[in-house]
């Protein structure tokens, strides 16, 4: 409460809004929190572009707190958060596997390679694999392998090239994929 005093009295105090803003992440109170953060840019206390990561960091917690409840609004945060932050993974999955629930592959692939190109994760090769329910793990191996065109991924990718190519049987794949790194990271 004397954070929140102080805080309304001066939106320039980095205590006050620091321990606000904490409190609100906290009890998950998300709306309250982007305003909080809002305001921290706004006054200086944070420079915009770590304040464009952090807020989509809290609308990626509304959209994966929303995923399963409410499809339209997880989009609708996920969307807003991967705009903010392109290599947000979390924000990313969401958009993608909501997109792909309702049938919007392309979309959802978009999204994929935007934020593999950014930061490659597993996650990220995964719902790539299953862009299309149903496929079979010889057409899911092939997603994969294009997603690794755009971008090899480095150890992540040439793990999920492998987790792939093992589903598909393709046992000459996924030793090729992780020969580099068998050495040095087993």
């Amino acid at each position: 409460k004397h954070a929140e005093r102080a805080l309304a009295l001066n939106p320039r105090l980095a205590w006050a809004s620091s321990a606000v803003l904490q409190l609100q992440a906290a009890s998950k109170d998300w709306p309250a929190a982007a305003a909080t953060l809002a305001q921290q840019v706004k006054s200086g206390l944070l420079a915009t572009g770590e304040g464009h990561k952090k807020q989509a960091a809290m609308l990626t917690a509304q959209a994966l707190a929303a995923e399963d409840a409410n499809r339209a609004q997880a989009l609708d945060f996920a969307a807003r958060a991967h705009k903010l932050d392109p290599s947000l993974v979390p924000a990313a999955l969401v958009a993608a596997r909501v997109h792909i629930a309702e049938g919007a592959q392309r979309k959802a692939a978009k999204i994929i390679r935007e934020t593999w190109a950014l930061s490659a994760h597993p996650d990220l090769a995964e719902v790539m694999a299953h862009l299309k329910p149903g496929d079979g793990p010889d057409a899911r191996f092939e997603r994969v392998r294009d997603l690794l065109r755009e971008g090899d991924g480095g150890v992540e990718g040439a793990y999920s090239l492998a987790r792939a190519a093992v589903r598909a049987q393709r046992w000459d794949v996924a030793r090729e994929a992780l020969r580099n790194y068998a050495v040095a990271k087993p």
